[in-house]
């Protein structure tokens, strides 16, 4: 009897495409969230380009935040779930965004993934500003 079952195989095309469904299923959504990390990735370290070069011109940490906060939406980030850093270090200006995402994975949990973008750049001599006082 054991032989008779083991011989008929009515089911076994069935119970192979349950899992290679659940198997390409896993594989397409893991895709999905890694390539929404990278480019999520990307809209922190262009924001942070930005803000730096701003900060680097203007010499004005507030012009240098609006412009990271603009360049985070108009990645579609919600400039509210980031972390903007802004500092000099002598003629230096240096700003780091963080981006904190939380995502969950079926039968795994709840995972949480800081994306960091950073840039430095060095202060321009603009007239501009040296006239202004602003150094």
């Amino acid at each position: 009897m054991v032989g008779k079952i083991l011989k008929n195989n009515k089911g076994s095309v069935l119970i192979e495409v349950a899992l290679m469904f659940l198997v390409v299923t896993m594989l397409t959504v893991g895709y999905l969230y890694f390539t929404q990390a990278m480019r999520m990735q990307t809209v922190a370290q262009i924001a942070a380009r930005e803000g730096a070069r701003v900060y680097a011109i203007t010499n004005n940490p507030a012009r240098a935040r609006e412009r990271i906060r603009a360049e985070l939406a108009l990645g579609r980030v919600d400039p509210d779930d980031c972390e903007i850093l802004i500092r000099k270090d002598g003629s230096k200006r240096i700003v780091s965004v963080q981006i904190k995402r939380g995502f969950y994975v079926p039968a795994a949990g709840e995972y949480n993934l800081n994306l960091r973008g950073g840039a430095e750049y060095i202060l321009e001599n603009n007239p501009e500003i040296e006239e202004k006082g602003q150094l």
